[in-house]
């Protein structure tokens, strides 16, 4: 019930900001009007949480993530008229850019803050080891990150292109959280668990990240090298799971610190041809 009262109190929050958008702003009514309807369907929802059976609770609030979530995309076409109407470019602001890349870094900034656990049982050479090998993986991820979306800007023929952009980058924040989740289950114990755990959210978050910058690069480096460079990446993961973990943090922070190395080659020798 608390949950669904915390719940209530954000989508109705949502709600007076889409009312104040369209009062200050009646041009937006086009695109604002369905956002209140879809949610105050899900503050309806809200309201009938806590008086449902308890079986049935788990699903209104599944339901309500579900309408609120695709409400962007149920009404893409309002946008797609408003966005022509008012010539307003589809495109990805590097203001909005830059906040994808703020929660990025807040992901990772906690798991170099969580790795420095490690060393509370006492500076060991055991734990140092480990410490260098996660540092190593965490902050090639954040270089890889950083390079790769600095060199991209997203246009896109209609508003559905930019909706599936945004997907992209949630699902690869989520990603990007499970991995440095298990990334420090391992600094701790290795269990099966945690080690395929980290393998398969690291690969998840690999393949995101290339399909974001998949076809907007300013850079115009082939498509087939860094399709090539990704395919022997998953490989080498495949291939991780084979083996311990001291081992297989090694192997991963070379193939993470070579494609780093590999993107900034492949970018300087595209930007000296053009």
């Amino acid at each position: 019930m608390d949950t669904a009262i915390v719940y209530l109190a954000i989508q109705l929050l949502f709600m007076y900001m889409w009312w104040t958008t369209a009062r200050f702003d009646p041009e937006h009514m086009l695109t604002t009007r369905p956002y209140l309807q879809y949610y105050l369907l899900g503050a309806i929802l809200l309201v009938l949480t806590p008086f449902t059976p308890e079986q049935w609770q788990l699903y209104l609030l599944m339901g309500v993530v579900f309408v609120d979530f695709f409400a962007l995309l149920f009404e893409s076409n309002n946008f797609n008229r408003e966005f022509k109407q008012r010539h307003i470019p589809f495109k990805i602001s590097e203001s909005l850019l830059e906040r994808y890349g703020q929660f990025t870094m807040i992901v990772l900034g906690e798991s170099i803050a969580n790795l420095v656990e490690l060393f509370e049982d006492g500076l060991t050479v055991k734990s140092t080891l480990t410490f260098l090998l996660l540092i190593i993986s965490t902050m090639a991820l954040w270089w890889l990150y950083y390079s790769l979306m600095d060199d991209i800007e997203v246009n896109e023929p209609n508003y559905q292109g930019l909706v599936f952009f945004r997907g992209l980058h949630i699902n690869f924040i989520l990603f990007l959280t499970l991995a440095c989740f298990f990334l420090m289950e391992l600094g701790h114990h290795s269990t099966t668990t945690s080690r395929y755990g980290y393998l398969l959210s690291l690969a998840l978050t690999l393949i995101t990240l290339t399909a974001m910058v998949f076809s907007h690069q300013n850079n115009h480096i082939k498509r087939r090298s860094l399709l090539t460079t990704g395919g022997l990446f998953c490989i080498g993961l495949g291939l991780c799971a084979f083996l311990p973990r001291y081992p297989m943090l090694i192997v991963i922070d070379g193939l993470l610190i070579t494609a780093c190395v590999y993107r900034e080659r492949n970018i300087l020798r595209s930007q000296m041809t053009n």
